[in-house]
């Protein structure tokens, strides 16, 4: 299991590539297919989410703990390279994540990220979610790019500053 848990230059870019790889040909795949082909571009879409999810969250939170390679540059270049497709960047996303381990204790109920559901636009925890809001907040706001620039305080410095 060690093995798998070490920083590894390589391992990053083979995943990334991986990722893109799957990326491209979801999308070589949806435009091949007929115009009775709809199942398939709906499955390439989910396809994508899931890939996209796994770049811009998974592999991005990876890199804000330095944890892509053993070189702090070549990791802020990565982390770099993942932030920018979902409208963010590495220190952006650095500041909004370290709130939660360093500066927020989630085991008080005071200080969960309930409260920040406001400034999201998200509904209070008390309040339900009717299936207009649900679809505004879950399915369109993501897909023109609202999430993001809601979730994080990105300001235009933060695009051009890699942390070294």
């Amino acid at each position: 299991m060690s093995r798998l848990t070490r920083r590894s230059t390589m391992r990053a870019l083979l995943t990334l590539a991986v990722e893109y790889a799957i990326i491209t040909g979801a999308i070589f795949i949806a435009t091949a297919v007929s115009d009775t082909g709809w199942p398939v571009r709906v499955l390439a879409i989910i396809i994508i989410g899931m890939r996209q999810y796994a770049l811009g969250e998974a592999l991005l939170h990876e890199a804000s703990h330095w944890h892509l390679s053993n070189s702090k540059s070549v990791n802020n270049l990565l982390g770099a390279i993942l932030a920018w497709p979902v409208f963010t960047s590495l220190t952006a996303y650095r500041r909004y994540h370290n709130r939660l381990h360093h500066e927020v204790d989630i085991a008080n109920p005071r200080n969960s990220i309930w409260e920040e559901y406001e400034e999201w636009g998200l509904p209070a925890q008390s309040r339900t979610l009717d299936p207009a809001r649900a679809f505004w907040l879950l399915v369109l706001r993501p897909a023109i790019g609202l999430t993001a620039s809601c979730l994080l305080s990105i300001q235009p410095k933060d695009f051009f500053t890699i942390s070294i």
